[in-house]
């Protein structure tokens, strides 16, 4: 059944998009093909949260939070402070840098979004441990395939602001708490609503 849009969600497609191609238009001046290449995975990954809620809508949350996110890794890689990507700025120096809250928040959000996509096909288990556990490892899983995109982006492109192994194993340790307390959250939810 397709559904229309409310006013929100035209306000949060259009921004959105005006912020995609602005930066786009940054990242081009600047050379910065990792960046690009990002842009076009935001560009595809609009068109299939569109696609997705066409068939299963999101909570007003869950699209909040994607473009809060979209945003936020935007800034993160085009914004500079004394020559440094906020991407690489520490919010506790020499223990977290900034992307550390980006990736807790990105597969929050994400675990939230794969709850709605499988909702309707997960009725006979909508309130059973195992679609919890399920979207914990769905999560997890999409975190991990972020890191192997961030692999494939290290072995094309000459320079980018990605890390080496440490970074990679905090990136995962982030993402397991996002999706987390994606769970918890929606197990909390779930119980109000009974």
């Amino acid at each position: 059944m397709v559904r229309k849009f409310k006013k929100l969600h035209w306000v949060l497609l259009a921004i959105n998009l005006i912020a995609l191609v602005g930066f786009m238009w940054v990242f081009w001046q600047r050379r910065n093909y990792e960046f690009l290449v990002g842009g076009a995975f935001t560009l595809v990954m609009i068109g299939l949260v569109i696609k997705l809620h066409m068939k299963s809508p999101f909570s007003d949350l869950t699209l909040i939070l994607l473009t809060v996110m979209a945003l936020a890794h935007k800034v993160a890689g085009s914004v500079f402070i004394n020559g440094v990507r906020i991407y690489g700025q520490y919010l506790i120096p020499g223990v977290m840098r900034f992307d550390k809250p980006l990736h807790f928040l990105g597969i929050f959000t994400v675990t939230l979004a794969c709850y709605y996509i499988l909702k309707p096909y997960a009725k006979k288990i909508d309130k059973e441990p195992i679609l919890y556990i399920l979207l914990a490892f769905v999560g997890l899983g999409i975190g991990v395939f972020w890191e192997l995109f961030e692999y494939v982006i290290i072995r094309i492109l000459p320079e980018t602001g990605i890390g080496g192994y440490f970074n990679t194993m905090e990136d995962i340790i982030a993402d397991s708490v996002g999706a987390l307390l994606a769970v918890v959250y929606l197990n909390y939810r779930g119980k109000n609503e009974r």
